[in-house]
């Protein structure tokens, strides 16, 4: 009887263990685990696992952004010239630099995408925090052809020029359309930025060691008296526009300080 007892219990030990796999697993262990929002490396318990400004969540928000264009004829020194003028209209303005990335800057849209969103790349700068600010700034400098490019330099050069009279708290949002320095820089919605081509054919660089043609693109504002500008080329390696060299402080300069 006792053999027989003993045998049983053990049958039932058995049966138990083997049970384990099969039970429920924890569904936030399961959401972690399934997440596709972590880089490579990254624990996904740690809030703090980006290179630049990651919040740790798993969410990228869809970033919506219409470019509408129109061809105007314009008087230069060689005569006239037909230039494309865009309207980029923001549904809501990338916060991280995962959700930059998946806004489209290809095809001949792509070179006007490309400097708006480094407006957007602005807008997310604060003394508190410039991590996401850097990571845009990253993913919309450095291409297949120029690697490395975002510095230690660069980060600090936009300290400077934003804190330079506090202009960190409006410089951005004097980019997008409606907004004055009578209005204290508040802009229109849906937020849009209006942008024009440079009346001057691209200019051949090989300062990557490759063949880019870069062109520039030019913004009027009411923030300042002269138009700003900046640099832009489409690498061929994946066809994506990308800001040029240091052409990205050209829309860090001062501008009129807003009245209220």
């Amino acid at each position: 009887m006792r053999r027989l007892t003993a045998l049983l219990l053990a049958l039932l030990l058995l049966t138990g263990c083997a049970a384990v796999p099969f039970r429920t697993e924890d569904p936030v262990a399961q959401t972690d685990t399934e997440g596709a929002g972590h880089q490579i490396g990254e624990d996904p318990n740690e809030g703090d696992g980006h290179a630049f400004g990651g919040d740790g969540t798993d969410e990228v928000r869809n970033v919506a952004v219409t470019v509408l264009q129109e061809t105007v004829t314009v008087e230069t020194a060689a005569g006239p010239e037909e230039l494309v003028h865009a309207r980029i209209v923001f549904d809501g303005l990338p916060e991280t630099a995962e959700e930059l990335e998946a806004v489209d800057r290809t095809g001949e849209n792509g070179k006007f995408v490309t400097a708006a969103l480094l407006i957007a790349a602005y807008k997310a700068w604060t003394p508190e925090s410039d991590e996401a600010c850097a990571a845009m700034m990253q993913a919309l400098m450095e291409s297949p052809s120029a690697k490395s490019v975002y510095t230690a330099f660069t980060r600090d050069f936009v300290r400077e020029r934003m804190m330079q009279n506090g202009k960190w708290a409006y410089l951005a949002d004097a980019y997008f359309d409606g907004a004055s320095p009578e209005n204290g820089y508040v802009p229109d919605q849906p937020l849009t930025v209006t942008l024009r081509e440079y009346p001057y054919a691209p200019q051949l660089s090989t300062i990557y060691d490759t063949e880019l043609y870069v062109e520039e693109i030019v913004t009027e504002f009411a923030g300042a008296e002269t138009e700003r500008k900046v640099s832009v080329y489409e690498d061929p390696a994946d066809g994506k526009w990308y800001i040029f060299s240091d052409s990205y402080g050209g829309l860090l300069a001062d501008i009129i300080e807003p009245e209220a």
